[in-house]
Protein backbone atom coordinates (compact mmCIF):
# COMPACT_ATOMS: atom_id res chain seq x y z
CA UNK A 1 0.00 0.00 0.00
CA UNK A 2 1.40 3.35 -1.42
CA UNK A 3 1.70 6.63 1.05
CA UNK A 4 -0.76 8.33 -1.35
CA UNK A 5 -3.60 5.72 -0.84
CA UNK A 6 -2.43 5.64 3.24
CA UNK A 7 -2.90 9.91 2.66
CA UNK A 8 -6.10 9.62 1.42
CA UNK A 9 -7.76 7.31 4.19
CA UNK A 10 -6.55 10.46 6.50
CA UNK A 11 -3.64 9.08 7.69
CA UNK A 12 -1.66 12.26 7.85
CA UNK A 13 -5.32 13.90 9.78
CA UNK A 14 -4.39 12.14 13.00
CA UNK A 15 -0.58 11.10 13.14
CA UNK A 16 2.53 13.31 13.06
CA UNK A 17 4.44 10.32 13.19
CA UNK A 18 5.96 8.72 9.85
CA UNK A 19 3.66 7.23 7.36
CA UNK A 20 5.31 4.15 6.62
CA UNK A 21 5.06 3.59 10.22
CA UNK A 22 4.21 -0.40 10.37
CA UNK A 23 1.63 -1.27 13.15
CA UNK A 24 -0.99 1.84 12.48
CA UNK A 25 -4.07 1.27 10.16
CA UNK A 26 -7.43 2.00 9.73
CA UNK A 27 -10.46 -0.10 10.58
CA UNK A 28 -12.36 -0.68 6.64
CA UNK A 29 -15.00 -3.24 7.91
CA UNK A 30 -16.27 -4.65 10.87
CA UNK A 31 -18.84 -7.68 11.74
CA UNK A 32 -18.93 -8.72 15.35
CA UNK A 33 -15.13 -10.36 15.85
CA UNK A 34 -13.85 -9.81 12.33
CA UNK A 35 -12.36 -6.80 11.02
CA UNK A 36 -10.34 -5.43 7.89
CA UNK A 37 -7.50 -3.45 8.57
CA UNK A 38 -5.99 -0.84 6.26
CA UNK A 39 -2.46 -0.64 6.40
CA UNK A 40 1.21 -0.27 4.41
CA UNK A 41 1.08 -4.12 3.28
CA UNK A 42 -2.79 -3.12 1.78
CA UNK A 43 -6.35 -4.37 3.39
CA UNK A 44 -5.42 -7.41 5.89
CA UNK A 45 -7.88 -9.48 8.36
CA UNK A 46 -7.72 -8.34 11.95
CA UNK A 47 -8.68 -9.84 15.39
CA UNK A 48 -8.74 -8.08 18.35
CA UNK A 49 -5.75 -9.11 21.28
CA UNK A 50 -7.63 -11.65 24.00
CA UNK A 51 -6.52 -8.97 26.52
CA UNK A 52 -7.36 -6.14 25.19
CA UNK A 53 -11.22 -8.08 24.38
CA UNK A 54 -11.21 -9.21 27.93
CA UNK A 55 -10.62 -5.40 29.63
CA UNK A 56 -12.97 -3.96 27.57
CA UNK A 57 -16.05 -3.24 29.28
CA UNK A 58 -17.94 -0.65 27.30
CA UNK A 59 -19.02 -0.70 23.48
CA UNK A 60 -17.11 2.75 22.71
CA UNK A 61 -14.17 1.31 23.75
CA UNK A 62 -14.02 -1.26 20.76
CA UNK A 63 -12.80 -0.24 17.40
CA UNK A 64 -15.38 0.44 14.59
CA UNK A 65 -15.02 1.85 11.01
CA UNK A 66 -13.23 4.65 10.55
CA UNK A 67 -11.22 3.89 13.98
CA UNK A 68 -7.43 3.84 13.67
CA UNK A 69 -6.04 1.13 15.17
CA UNK A 70 -2.35 -0.05 16.71
CA UNK A 71 -1.33 -3.86 15.77
CA UNK A 72 0.73 -6.51 15.19
CA UNK A 73 1.56 -8.96 12.02
CA UNK A 74 0.60 -12.53 13.31
CA UNK A 75 0.76 -13.92 9.14
CA UNK A 76 0.67 -12.23 5.45
CA UNK A 77 -2.57 -11.44 5.29
CA UNK A 78 -3.74 -10.84 9.20
CA UNK A 79 -3.32 -8.21 12.05
CA UNK A 80 -3.55 -8.78 15.72
CA UNK A 81 -5.22 -5.31 16.93
CA UNK A 82 -3.83 -4.21 20.53
CA UNK A 83 -5.44 -0.18 20.64
CA UNK A 84 -7.61 2.78 19.54
CA UNK A 85 -5.65 5.66 18.44
CA UNK A 86 -7.75 8.69 20.22
CA UNK A 87 -10.63 9.41 17.87
CA UNK A 88 -11.40 12.98 16.30
CA UNK A 89 -14.80 11.93 16.77
CA UNK A 90 -17.60 9.70 16.51
CA UNK A 91 -20.85 9.41 15.56
CA UNK A 92 -23.47 7.10 17.28
CA UNK A 93 -27.26 6.26 17.91
CA UNK A 94 -28.78 4.11 20.53
CA UNK A 95 -29.07 0.51 19.24
CA UNK A 96 -33.08 -0.66 18.08
CA UNK A 97 -34.73 -2.65 20.55
CA UNK A 98 -35.32 -2.09 24.45
CA UNK A 99 -31.86 -2.50 25.77
CA UNK A 100 -30.10 0.96 26.00
CA UNK A 101 -26.59 0.53 24.43
CA UNK A 102 -25.15 2.77 21.98
CA UNK A 103 -24.22 1.98 17.97
CA UNK A 104 -21.29 3.56 16.76
CA UNK A 105 -22.19 4.11 12.74
CA UNK A 106 -18.67 5.61 12.30
CA UNK A 107 -15.63 7.36 13.78
CA UNK A 108 -12.65 10.28 12.90
CA UNK A 109 -15.46 12.16 9.76
CA UNK A 110 -15.10 15.32 8.44
CA UNK A 111 -18.22 15.16 6.47
CA UNK A 112 -22.12 14.05 7.42
CA UNK A 113 -23.72 13.45 4.16
CA UNK A 114 -27.30 12.90 4.71
CA UNK A 115 -29.05 11.20 1.65
CA UNK A 116 -33.14 12.07 1.49
CA UNK A 117 -34.48 11.68 -1.87
CA UNK A 118 -37.18 13.29 -3.80
CA UNK A 119 -40.40 11.33 -3.52
CA UNK A 120 -42.01 10.04 -0.52
CA UNK A 121 -39.03 9.76 1.59
CA UNK A 122 -38.50 13.34 1.49
CA UNK A 123 -39.29 14.87 5.36
CA UNK A 124 -38.23 17.93 6.70
CA UNK A 125 -39.30 15.99 10.15
CA UNK A 126 -37.10 13.20 9.37
CA UNK A 127 -34.09 15.57 8.00
CA UNK A 128 -34.28 17.33 11.48
CA UNK A 129 -34.21 14.25 13.22
CA UNK A 130 -31.04 13.18 11.55
CA UNK A 131 -29.36 16.57 12.46
CA UNK A 132 -29.70 16.53 15.55
CA UNK A 133 -29.20 13.00 16.28
CA UNK A 134 -25.71 13.00 14.14
CA UNK A 135 -24.49 16.29 14.96
CA UNK A 136 -20.95 15.81 15.74
CA UNK A 137 -18.02 17.86 16.98
CA UNK A 138 -15.71 18.85 13.59
CA UNK A 139 -17.81 17.29 11.57
CA UNK A 140 -19.99 19.06 9.12
CA UNK A 141 -23.35 17.76 7.92
CA UNK A 142 -24.15 18.25 3.62
CA UNK A 143 -27.35 17.02 2.48
CA UNK A 144 -28.12 15.12 -0.85
CA UNK A 145 -31.33 15.16 -2.16
CA UNK A 146 -31.18 12.04 -4.70
CA UNK A 147 -33.99 11.06 -7.38
CA UNK A 148 -34.13 14.43 -8.49
CA UNK A 149 -35.18 12.85 -12.40
CA UNK A 150 -38.38 11.60 -10.67
CA UNK A 151 -39.69 15.24 -10.01
CA UNK A 152 -39.85 18.29 -11.60
CA UNK A 153 -39.95 20.68 -9.47
CA UNK A 154 -36.65 20.15 -7.45
CA UNK A 155 -36.04 23.56 -6.48
CA UNK A 156 -39.21 23.40 -4.54
CA UNK A 157 -37.66 20.75 -2.34
CA UNK A 158 -34.43 22.88 -1.89
CA UNK A 159 -36.22 25.64 -0.82
CA UNK A 160 -37.88 23.78 1.80
CA UNK A 161 -34.66 22.70 3.52
CA UNK A 162 -33.21 25.92 2.85
CA UNK A 163 -36.47 27.92 4.74
CA UNK A 164 -34.87 26.19 7.64
CA UNK A 165 -31.49 26.23 7.51
CA UNK A 166 -29.95 28.79 5.11
CA UNK A 167 -26.61 27.88 5.39
CA UNK A 168 -26.47 24.23 5.02
CA UNK A 169 -25.48 22.62 1.85
CA UNK A 170 -27.63 20.85 -0.08
CA UNK A 171 -26.84 18.88 -3.44
CA UNK A 172 -29.78 17.76 -5.58
CA UNK A 173 -28.68 14.46 -7.89
CA UNK A 174 -30.08 12.56 -10.41
CA UNK A 175 -28.72 8.74 -12.10
CA UNK A 176 -27.28 10.71 -15.28
CA UNK A 177 -26.47 14.05 -13.49
CA UNK A 178 -22.65 13.86 -13.73
CA UNK A 179 -22.58 17.99 -12.64
CA UNK A 180 -24.61 17.45 -9.48
CA UNK A 181 -21.72 14.46 -8.52
CA UNK A 182 -19.09 17.37 -9.62
CA UNK A 183 -20.87 19.80 -6.51
CA UNK A 184 -19.89 17.13 -4.37
CA UNK A 185 -16.16 17.09 -4.61
CA UNK A 186 -15.48 19.76 -2.09
CA UNK A 187 -16.85 17.32 0.07
CA UNK A 188 -14.74 14.10 -0.81
CA UNK A 189 -11.29 15.93 -1.15
CA UNK A 190 -8.02 13.64 -0.17
CA UNK A 191 -7.30 13.89 3.46
CA UNK A 192 -11.01 13.57 4.41
CA UNK A 193 -13.45 10.91 5.51
CA UNK A 194 -17.15 11.49 4.31
CA UNK A 195 -19.84 8.95 6.10
CA UNK A 196 -23.41 8.53 3.97
CA UNK A 197 -26.06 8.08 5.89
CA UNK A 198 -30.23 7.83 5.18
CA UNK A 199 -33.16 5.57 5.06
CA UNK A 200 -33.29 2.12 2.70
CA UNK A 201 -32.99 2.89 -0.95
CA UNK A 202 -32.53 6.29 -1.23
CA UNK A 203 -29.69 5.85 -3.40
CA UNK A 204 -26.62 5.50 -1.14
CA UNK A 205 -24.87 2.87 -3.11
CA UNK A 206 -25.92 4.19 -6.48
CA UNK A 207 -24.61 7.57 -5.13
CA UNK A 208 -21.16 6.15 -4.46
CA UNK A 209 -20.54 4.04 -7.79
CA UNK A 210 -21.81 7.39 -9.65
CA UNK A 211 -18.56 9.38 -7.31
CA UNK A 212 -16.00 6.56 -8.36
CA UNK A 213 -17.24 6.18 -11.75
CA UNK A 214 -17.74 2.04 -11.40
CA UNK A 215 -20.09 -0.20 -9.72
CA UNK A 216 -17.96 -1.19 -7.18
CA UNK A 217 -21.09 -1.45 -4.50
CA UNK A 218 -24.40 -3.24 -5.68
CA UNK A 219 -27.81 -1.71 -6.01
CA UNK A 220 -31.07 -2.94 -6.27
CA UNK A 221 -33.92 -1.97 -8.85
CA UNK A 222 -36.48 0.38 -8.13
CA UNK A 223 -39.54 -0.87 -7.05
CA UNK A 224 -42.83 0.83 -9.75
CA UNK A 225 -45.07 0.92 -6.77
CA UNK A 226 -43.14 2.46 -4.03
CA UNK A 227 -40.49 3.84 -5.62
CA UNK A 228 -38.06 3.13 -3.53
CA UNK A 229 -34.69 1.02 -4.21
CA UNK A 230 -34.52 -2.13 -2.41
CA UNK A 231 -31.77 -2.20 0.45
CA UNK A 232 -28.42 -3.96 -0.12
CA UNK A 233 -25.76 -1.98 2.11
CA UNK A 234 -25.83 -4.42 5.04
CA UNK A 235 -22.41 -3.73 6.55
CA UNK A 236 -20.73 -0.40 7.40
CA UNK A 237 -17.37 -0.18 4.97
CA UNK A 238 -14.92 2.97 4.45
CA UNK A 239 -14.32 2.56 0.67
CA UNK A 240 -11.47 4.50 -0.92
CA UNK A 241 -12.62 7.30 -3.65
CA UNK A 242 -10.02 6.98 -6.02
CA UNK A 243 -6.73 9.25 -6.47
CA UNK A 244 -7.12 12.69 -5.41
CA UNK A 245 -10.39 11.82 -3.24
CA UNK A 246 -10.44 10.90 0.24
CA UNK A 247 -12.71 8.22 1.48
CA UNK A 248 -16.45 7.59 2.07
CA UNK A 249 -18.01 5.13 4.70
CA UNK A 250 -20.71 3.59 3.36
CA UNK A 251 -23.71 2.48 5.96
CA UNK A 252 -26.96 0.68 5.87
CA UNK A 253 -30.59 1.75 5.65
CA UNK A 254 -31.90 3.47 8.71
CA UNK A 255 -35.75 2.63 9.36
CA UNK A 256 -35.20 4.37 12.62
CA UNK A 257 -32.93 6.65 14.52
CA UNK A 258 -32.83 6.87 18.13
CA UNK A 259 -30.78 9.49 19.51
CA UNK A 260 -27.58 9.48 21.57
CA UNK A 261 -25.68 11.20 23.71
CA UNK A 262 -25.95 14.49 20.74
CA UNK A 263 -23.55 17.03 20.26
CA UNK A 264 -23.93 20.30 22.76
CA UNK A 265 -23.29 22.33 19.66
CA UNK A 266 -26.11 20.90 17.85
CA UNK A 267 -27.15 23.06 14.68
CA UNK A 268 -30.06 21.35 14.25
CA UNK A 269 -32.19 23.89 16.31
CA UNK A 270 -29.07 26.95 16.59
CA UNK A 271 -32.02 29.43 15.83
CA UNK A 272 -34.90 27.67 19.05
CA UNK A 273 -32.01 27.35 21.37
CA UNK A 274 -30.68 30.96 20.65
CA UNK A 275 -34.69 31.77 21.68
CA UNK A 276 -34.43 29.56 25.03
CA UNK A 277 -32.23 31.87 26.28
CA UNK A 278 -34.61 34.55 26.66
CA UNK A 279 -37.25 32.28 28.12
CA UNK A 280 -38.01 33.68 31.60
CA UNK A 281 -37.02 31.15 33.64
CA UNK A 282 -33.74 29.14 33.15
CA UNK A 283 -35.68 25.43 33.63
CA UNK A 284 -38.66 26.05 31.14
CA UNK A 285 -40.14 23.26 29.43
CA UNK A 286 -41.35 25.36 26.56
CA UNK A 287 -44.48 24.09 26.90
CA UNK A 288 -46.84 25.99 28.94
CA UNK A 289 -45.15 28.51 31.08
CA UNK A 290 -45.79 31.94 31.08
CA UNK A 291 -42.91 34.28 29.35
CA UNK A 292 -41.74 31.54 27.25
CA UNK A 293 -39.87 32.91 24.19
CA UNK A 294 -40.11 30.24 22.30
CA UNK A 295 -44.03 29.59 22.28
CA UNK A 296 -44.15 33.38 21.69
CA UNK A 297 -42.04 33.25 18.88
CA UNK A 298 -44.61 30.15 17.88
CA UNK A 299 -47.71 32.61 18.71
CA UNK A 300 -46.40 35.12 16.23
CA UNK A 301 -45.25 33.01 13.54
CA UNK A 302 -41.39 33.14 13.84
CA UNK A 303 -40.97 29.72 14.42
CA UNK A 304 -43.68 27.17 13.17
CA UNK A 305 -46.05 24.67 14.93
CA UNK A 306 -44.54 22.01 13.57
CA UNK A 307 -40.78 22.53 13.61
CA UNK A 308 -41.70 23.44 17.35
CA UNK A 309 -43.42 20.08 18.10
CA UNK A 310 -40.47 18.45 16.78
CA UNK A 311 -38.23 20.40 18.74
CA UNK A 312 -39.94 19.64 22.14
CA UNK A 313 -40.25 16.03 21.24
CA UNK A 314 -36.25 15.48 20.39
CA UNK A 315 -35.72 17.35 23.53
CA UNK A 316 -37.58 14.96 25.65
CA UNK A 317 -36.55 11.67 23.90
CA UNK A 318 -33.05 13.24 24.37
CA UNK A 319 -33.78 13.62 28.32
CA UNK A 320 -34.73 10.21 28.79
CA UNK A 321 -32.06 8.57 26.87
CA UNK A 322 -29.41 10.66 29.01
CA UNK A 323 -31.48 9.68 32.33
CA UNK A 324 -31.17 6.13 30.97
CA UNK A 325 -27.49 6.36 29.82
CA UNK A 326 -26.56 8.23 33.35
CA UNK A 327 -28.19 5.32 35.29
CA UNK A 328 -26.18 2.76 33.02
CA UNK A 329 -23.27 4.95 33.81
CA UNK A 330 -23.62 4.66 37.51
CA UNK A 331 -24.23 0.88 37.68
CA UNK A 332 -21.07 0.19 35.34
CA UNK A 333 -18.96 2.17 37.65
CA UNK A 334 -19.95 0.29 40.85
CA UNK A 335 -19.45 -2.86 39.34
CA UNK A 336 -16.37 -2.12 38.34
CA UNK A 337 -15.41 -1.07 42.15
CA UNK A 338 -16.71 -4.12 43.19
CA UNK A 339 -14.92 -6.14 40.99
CA UNK A 340 -11.43 -3.99 41.74
CA UNK A 341 -12.27 -5.11 45.25
CA UNK A 342 -12.23 -8.98 45.07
Amino acid sequence: MNNLIMKNYGYFNFFDTDADNENVGRITFHSKENYRVLCSKGELKGVLKGKYAYQTKISEEYPYVGDWVSFNYTSEDQVIITGIIPRKNKISRKMRGKQFSEQIIACNVDYIIICISANENFSITRLERYLYAFSCENAKPVVVITKKDLVDNIDEYILKIKENYPNLDVIATGMYDNLSIEKLLPFLAEETTSVIIGSSGVGKSTLINQIIGSDVLRTGEINEKTEKGKHTTTFRKLIYLGSGFGCMIDTPGMRSVSLWNCDDGNEAFSDIEELTHFCKYRNCTHTSEKGCALLESVIQGGISKERYRNFVKLKKEEDFINSKIDTKAIKEYNKRIKEREK
